[in-house]
């Protein structure tokens, strides 16, 4: 997943996961395996910078969401995931 630098410094300095923040203006798109590349072509074409993230594979038993390192690491995503910036907002508060 592309994270830019500015939103790395920023999150080592907020000491948050990047991962675990929303992002305005961000898509997160199901596309079928046919479609992709036309589709990162086209958003090329008006610079907006995409790339693939992941695939959906039918599994067995009940749903699970795994992410997959480039590493080779799974990790199961067991609970939906908080922004962590609710936290930040949290600790700015307290200081007032």
């Amino acid at each position: 997943i592309p994270i830019k630098k500015e939103v790395k410094m920023v999150s080592r300095i907020m000491k948050i996961n990047p991962l675990k923040c929303f992002s305005s203006g961000a898509l997160l798109a199901s596309l079928s395996q046919s479609r992709i590349e036309s589709v990162l072509r086209k958003l090329k074409q008006y610079h907006i910078p995409a790339s693939v993230i992941g695939k959906v594979v039918k599994h067995n038993t009940h749903p699970h969401l795994y992410l997959h390192s480039r590493e080779g690491k799974v990790r199961e995503i067991k609970k939906l995931v908080k922004d962590e910036f609710y936290d930040v907002w949290d600790r700015m508060k307290s200081k007032k």
